[in-house]
């Protein structure tokens, strides 16, 4: 039997047809493909979450509560490929209202994982969407690569603009490590290092860095250069510029204190706030407090009384009244002592920091502490004034005169 000769091409065409169907299927058929893979990839992402929740319960369960060492030992069994779960687990649901316990053992983990696979730990913390989980996962693993490397740990820190919460100590010796370094090479390299690290958004005010400075370091060049940032800013509306560092000017006054102490005076009166206290108790600690008040109230007394108000407004002594009796001690005369207390009150009434009138307590006639606060003019703050004369059982009809008398004119 012959087949005919237009068969083939008929066969050719029926085929490329049939070719063509199971290749490339029509547009009905790819949206019925899609509908069909959907629950089953809904189906693989669930599955997913699921092992990774039963992953984390497993592990949560096992560190139990309560026993920091268990909870240590713990996380370093917790297997790298496990670790996103398991901070998946901790982070989910709890996030803003941490509890001390919860958050160590993040940091824990976060911690272990650094030090086993970096790598896996950074790209996991930089992927957090959520600020505050960004920067405890950074802030850990930069703490945990900086033991052994800080200028690495660092630049992992810095890549963070800001911080809300308080800095652990393992990330205290990794920036402080980082400006030890810098410090070596002057202060031009430290301040450049200090403005690098994130903006300081704690509450309850900020954390300074402990800084080593190398022996023959340019003082005078660095606390020029704080000012000129404005760090010393008792009011600067970046606290990162006012909690940056610690001890610059104790540190200078441990080694050369007529130096330090001149800076000091001749700078007060620029409007800026140094740290006189930390300064005169570093000293203590190093030369003894006799040794130390005996220079103070020497240096105090030098001073005329322009500006020894201009050093109470820039040194915050008017800020805080429980160190004012270190300098009021070390005046070298009963007469001069009461002369600062003078000072200190007017300083601190000017500035709106009432409530120092405490310092009198010390006087024992109650007139001849009358005698010093009728000196006073231009007070903001009143109220507390008024106070405190109740308190040393004025007359009222005196304590009106005395209040008319001082208060701020408008």
């Amino acid at each position: 039997m012959s087949i005919p000769r237009a068969l083939p091409i008929v066969l050719a065409a029926l085929g490329g047809v049939a070719i063509g169907w199971v290749i490339k299927p029509t547009a009905s058929h790819a949206d019925t493909a899609k509908a069909t893979n959907e629950p089953i990839l809904k189906r693989e992402t669930r599955r997913a979450g699921n092992e990774d929740s039963r992953i984390a319960a497993r592990w949560i369960d096992k560190m139990g509560t309560g026993d920091l060492e268990r909870i240590r030992q713990v996380t370093e069994e917790v297997p790298t490929n496990e670790m996103s779960a398991v901070l998946t687990g901790l982070m989910d649901g709890v996030w803003g209202s941490l509890s001390r316990e919860e958050q160590t053992r993040m940091e824990l983990l976060i911690g272990e994982w650094a030090r086993k696979d970096p790598e896996g730990a950074l790209a996991w913390a930089r992927n957090l969407r959520h600020p505050q989980q960004r920067e405890l996962g950074l802030t850990c693993i930069a703490a945990a690569i900086g033991y052994k490397d800080p200028e690495k740990g660092f630049e992992i820190y810095t890549e963070l603009e800001k911080v809300q919460m308080p800095s652990d100590y393992a990330l205290m010796n990794v920036v402080s490590g980082t400006y030890k370094k810098a410090a070596e090479n002057g202060p031009e390299a430290l301040l450049a290092i200090m403005k690098r690290v994130p903006t300081n958004e704690a509450r309850g005010g900020g954390y300074a860095f402990p800084v080593t400075y190398p022996p023959g370091f340019d003082f005078a060049t660095m606390m020029d250069g704080l000012q000129e940032a404005g760090y010393f800013k008792f009011h600067n509306t970046d606290p990162r510029k006012y909690y940056s560092i610690t001890g610059t000017l104790a540190e200078w006054a441990m080694r050369d204190r007529e130096a330090a102490f001149t800076y000091l005076t001749q700078h007060a009166k620029d409007g800026t706030s140094y740290d006189f206290q930390q300064m005169a108790a570093w000293m203590e600690e190093k030369q003894g407090k006799a040794q130390t008040q005996a220079w103070l109230g020497e240096k105090l007394s030098a001073l005329d009384s322009t500006q020894r108000k201009e050093l109470i407004k820039g040194s915050l002594l008017s800020s805080s009244p429980d160190e004012l009796n270190r300098f009021i001690e070390a005046m070298p005369t009963p007469e001069a002592a009461t002369e600062l207390r003078y000072e200190i009150l007017q300083s601190a009434g000017e500035a709106g920091w009432g409530g120092k009138y405490g310092i009198l307590n010390e006087v024992p006639e109650i007139e001849d502490r009358l005698a010093v606060i009728e000196r006073l003019e231009n007070m903001r703050d009143t109220d507390r004034l008024e106070a405190q004369l109740k308190d040393w059982q004025v007359p009222q009809e005196r304590i009106d005169g005395i209040v008319e008398k001082v208060k701020r004119k408008e």
